[in-house]
């Protein structure tokens, strides 16, 4: 089943839809079939076993897999750690079942593996893929149906015979209105259409069978490789599953030649070509943007162009990668003229398959988006009004090596403050309006269903439901466009709940929120239902215009890209070089801090940065490359300098103190024993990271330092509704401060740049990282409270006066005599 299989049969795994097969549009659902040469299953082309040698020159050819690198070392302390993960292996176990040793494709095993954990074990599965099935069965069964054998003139009682002829007598039925034999009369474009379909259909039931075989052996491989059976998988995390699978690989050998298994490797292994995606996006290649009147810039990637482009650069017969490798001409710059050509010719066939099967896959896209809408408004009126993340916006925010489940939980702890910050905004105008044609919708159908209740022959009187539910649907509509008579304005703490889970945000938009033109940026991250649904429905139409004219033009810039940002790791093959999440090669020096030089081709954002934070707050035991180690460890001196300062200003002097300047909070304590508390309960397949870390995670380290200000920052976490036993706490805590420093970073490099003296004119590590030591003098003159503390550092700041000082330490006083304090929440 694991024998080598050639580039398609490494499965994708994000998809923003629940299904991606159910709901395939452009050609995603046309071009397997019409493709000629290609194996429906998994592409043709060579085989590209992994038993070939990584590195030109091995010893054997079967000596694949070298000593895994120095900077990828599973931590062995687990003293601190809750065991929530089944018992090992027992020995007889490890003898005798060999079926796992040396699988050759790793990719789409490990892809499988993260698959049927997310999905709930093989049972959930089968029967998802199995209604997904019937589900297009249903579709194109009731739309013919509706379409070619129902008589509408029947039907609406415009003529008094039935289908057949026969007179209508006594009460009409629906089976009066069905043309019998219909399908002796279907119109050729419709038997044309059904052929189609069927001919999908039945290359769906192929590959979903082979899904569900290759599904049926990771079923026994969690049964009994990893010891954990599907009625558990809910309450494991994935933390929890990479654990055990990088134990039992010394027992194994799921990897040839390798006594151990990182979780980057499984992540790098999984996520090979989402990495891809993600840069480059980062670096801007990637989507387009168009320039719309009236609205300005808009980046556009509906499902249908995205699928598009993944299988142009990943999974097509005629991508730049064969398997887990990069094609070998792609390596060599001396080929990059007609490399663009012959993706430029490859792009330009897709352009014109899309533009030829435009009508079906057009057909297709308003019947099933008419009947996913017909009963998500039939349970939430104001669905269309709702909003969700962007394509866009889920790969501009998303890091480096994360997984689904983990971008997912960040969305879904921002929704709440995303949704806040959009519903500040109202048009005066607009309310106007909105009002009063609520007015009119509101009165025309209360009369109408008053009517009806009095007596329901009034229902019978022609389009007075179709009324009624169009005045519903309007009031509807004005109600979302109606300001809040209770909105409180606070545009920018709304935005920075949004920046602390979101991370990706530009450094622009602080001090702005309240702009239109921050909105707009932002309603690219975080979209309207009924926006989405346009671009999706568009995307038939649009797709093939965008491939020949945005793409295509493109193309050199997409081979260079991969020519540039490929490496290879032993073990592992070939890499996005943004994946290694190495601060040496992409950092960037206003983010990091580092006096070094500054890297050739740093990724914006501050995303390998932030990527690193997020990466080893979800996997402790991760061992980084050098220069993000030497990162994180002054990143976590700077963050314990400031929290040991908190209620101690004279140690800064005249330094802000960026931990304070984030994080606002005048709440009761909390013990350091709730920090790292496991949770046990349905739905842990979905928390990000570990239950508990090494050595309690940040917020326990933090409260040994000054228990007073991490005392108070958990308590806003938990006004946030921040989870403390996961991982997002000191996720978000981390983005915070790294922007603020990053925000330093930025005043000092202005104030340098304006002349203002070599006072200030400092390098970045010092600006940034810098830790001074505490003097004698300094304990003397520390104050008692935390108020005081804040007083203290306001007053060392310029331009605060002795008065002013005094008169913060009054209100501050009142403020602590009160019982329940209002909270404060976090600010960037």
């Amino acid at each position: 089943m694991w024998s080598s299989r050639t580039k398609k049969s490494y499965q994708r795994i994000d998809d923003d839809y629940d299904d991606g097969d159910q709901r395939a549009s452009t050609c995603n659902s046309i071009l397997p079939i019409v493709t000629t040469g290609r194996n429906m299953l998994f592409g043709g082309g060579p085989s590209h076993s992994e038993s070939a040698p990584l590195i030109s020159g091995s010893s054997t050819p079967g000596d694949v897999y070298n000593p895994p690198p120095s900077t990828h070392v599973v931590g062995s302390s687990r003293n601190d750690e809750v065991n929530l993960t089944p018992p090992a292996m027992t020995s007889s176990s490890r003898r005798n079942d060999h079926r796992w040793d040396h699988i050759e494709n790793l990719d789409r095993f490990f892809t499988l593996v993260y698959e049927y954990h997310q999905g709930g074990g093989f049972l959930t599965i089968a029967v998802k893929k199995v209604l997904g099935l019937a589900q297009f069965v249903f579709i194109v069964t009731f739309s013919t149906f509706f379409m070619q054998c129902v008589d509408y003139d029947v039907l609406f009682a415009n003529k008094n015979v039935t289908a057949t002829g026969a007179a209508v007598t006594g009460k009409r039925s629906f089976n009066d209105a069905i043309v019998e034999n219909c399908a002796s009369h279907l119109h050729p474009l419709v038997v044309f259409s059904i052929l189609v379909a069927i001919i999908f259909w039945i290359s769906r039931v192929v590959k979903t069978t082979y899904y569900l075989l290759q599904l049926h052996e990771i079923q026994l491989f969690y049964h009994s490789a990893l010891l954990i059976e599907d009625a558990q998988l809910s309450n494991l995390t994935w933390h929890s599953v990479v654990k055990r699978i990088c134990e039992v690989q010394k027992h194994l050998q799921l990897i040839v030649d390798r006594d151990h298994v990182t979780p980057i490797d499984l992540y790098n292994r999984i996520l090979r070509f989402k990495n891809y995606l993600v840069a480059l996006v980062n670096t801007r290649v990637l989507p387009p943007v168009f320039n719309v009147p009236f609205i300005g810039p808009v980046p556009y990637l509906p499902n249908g162009l995205k699928s598009n482009i993944r299988r142009i650069l990943f999974f097509g017969s005629t991508s730049p990668w064969a398997g887990p490798y990069l094609k070998e001409e792609y390596k060599d710059l001396d080929n990059l003229e007609s490399l663009t050509r012959q993706m430029e010719k490859d792009v330009a066939m897709y352009g014109f398959l899309n533009l030829i099967f435009f009508p079906l896959i057009f057909l297709y896209q308003i019947l099933y988006s008419f009947f996913t809408l017909s009963e998500l408004i039939r349970r939430r009126p104001d669905a269309l009004g709702m909003r969700r993340y962007s394509n866009y916006g889920r790969y501009r925010v998303r890091h480096f090596n994360e997984l689904n489940h983990e971008l997912t939980a960040r969305l879904n702890r921002s929704h709440v403050y995303a949704n806040a910050y959009l519903n500040q905004f109202y048009s005066t105008l607009t309310e106007v309006f909105a009002k009063n044609i609520a007015f009119v919708a509101g009165a025309i159908a209360g009369v109408l269903a008053i009517l009806s209740a009095w007596d329901e022959d009034v229902l019978q009187v022609e389009h007075v439901l179709t009324v009624i539910s169009v005045c519903g649907v309007i009031m509807v509509m004005c109600r979302d466009m109606i300001s809040d008579e209770n909105l409180v304005w606070q545009p920018e703490v709304l935005l920075a709940h949004v920046t602390s889970e979101l991370h990706y945000v530009p450094s622009e938009w602080k001090g702005q929120a309240h702009t239109i033109q921050v909105r707009r940026e932002f309603e690219q991250f975080f979209q309207l239902k009924w926006m989405f649904l346009l671009q999706e429905l568009s995307s038939p139409i649009l797709t093939p215009f965008v491939l020949l004219f945005w793409i295509r033009p493109n193309c050199r810039e997409l081979v260079r890209f991969f020519h540039d940002n490929t490496v290879r790791v032993d073990g592992l093959g070939d890499v996005c070089s943004f994946a290694l999440m190495d601060v040496a090669r992409h950092g960037d020096v206003k983010w990091n801090g580092s006096a070094s030089r500054p890297s050739a081709a740093p990724a914006l954002d501050g995303k390998t940065e932030l990527s690193v934070l997020h990466f080893a707050t979800t996997n402790p035991e991760w061992k980084p490359p050098r220069a993000s180690e030497q990162f994180l460890q002054r990143f976590r001196s700077r963050l314990e300098r400031d929290v040991s300062s908190a209620v101690h200003p004279a140690v800064l002097g005249d330094e802000r103190n960026l931990l304070l300047d984030s994080v606002h909070s005048l709440v009761p304590s909390v013990r350091a024993s709730q920090f790292r508390n496991p949770l046990i309960g349905d739905g842990l397949h979905r928390v990000d990271g570990p239950l508990n870390s090494i050595g309690g995670g940040l917020l326990s380290t933090l409260h040994q330092v000054n228990p007073q200000v991490v005392d108070s920052l958990t308590r806003s976490l938990q006004q946030s509704g921040v989870d403390l036993d996961s991982a997002g706490a000191d996720m978000r805590i981390q983005t915070l401060f790294l922007r603020g420093m990053h925000e330093e970073s930025m005043r000092r490099s202005s104030a340098t740049a304006a002349g203002y003296g070599a006072s200030i004119a400092i390098n970045p590590a010092q600006s940034i990282f810098g830790v001074p030591q505490l003097s004698q003098m300094d304990e003397s003159m520390m104050p008692e409270s935390d108020a005081r503390s804040r007083l203290a550092l306001r007053s060392n700041l310029p331009g605060t006066s002795e008065e002013e000082a005094e008169e913060d330490e009054r209100s501050q006083q009142d403020d602590d005599d009160d019982n329940e304090p209002p909270p404060q929440f976090m600010n960037v």
